[in-house]
C-alpha cells in the first residue's frame, strides 16, 4: 500500500500553485517563465502516468507494421528499446521504398497519423482540441 500521492498528481500540484499563486505575482520574463514551468510539470505528469501504454502502443503498432505479430518479447516498463529498435527497423524499410505505394503506405499514413495523436494527448493536448474545433 502506498501512503504517498503518485508522481503525476505531485506534479500537477505544482503546476497548479506555479499558475494560481506564483504567477499573478511575476510580470514580464518571470512571469513567462512560470507559465512554462507549470506547463513543463504538466507534460511531465501525463508523459508519468501514460508512458508505458504509449510504448507498448507504438510496440504493437510497429510489429503490425513490420508483419512481426507475436515475436516481440514482453515489455518491460520503463524500457523503450524494444520500439526503438522497431522504429529503426520501420526507418530502414521506409529507405528501401518498403511503403511506398498500395496497402502498405495506407498502412503506414495510419499508423503515424495515431502515433503523432498519441504523443500530442501527452505534449500538448489543447493542440488536438484546437484542430478538433477548426475541422468542424
Amino acid at each position: 500500500m502506498k501512503d504517498y500521492p503518485p508522481a503525476d498528481e505531485l506534479l500537477e500540484a505544482v503546476a497548479a500553485f506555479l499558475d494560481e499563486e506564483v504567477k499573478p505575482l511575476l510580470k514580464g520574463g518571470q512571469r513567462f517563465k512560470s507559465i512554462v514551468a507549470a506547463n513543463a510539470c504538466r507534460v511531465v505528469a501525463r508523459e508519468t502516468a501514460g508512458k508505458t501504454a504509449l510504448v507498448e502502443e507504438q510496440r504493437r503498432g510497429l510489429s503490425e507494421l513490420l508483419g512481426k505479430d507475436g515475436e516481440l518479447p514482453a515489455a518491460v516498463p520503463g524500457d523503450d528499446s524494444s520500439a526503438d529498435e522497431l522504429g529503426r527497423e520501420l526507418c530502414a524499410a521506409i529507405a528501401e521504398g518498403a511503403y511506398d505505394q498500395g496497402r502498405s503506405r495506407e498502412q503506414l499514413l495510419a499508423w503515424l497519423r495515431a502515433d503523432v495523436e498519441a504523443r500530442l494527448r501527452i505534449n500538448d493536448p489543447a493542440f488536438l482540441e484546437r484542430n478538433a474545433r477548426r475541422d468542424k
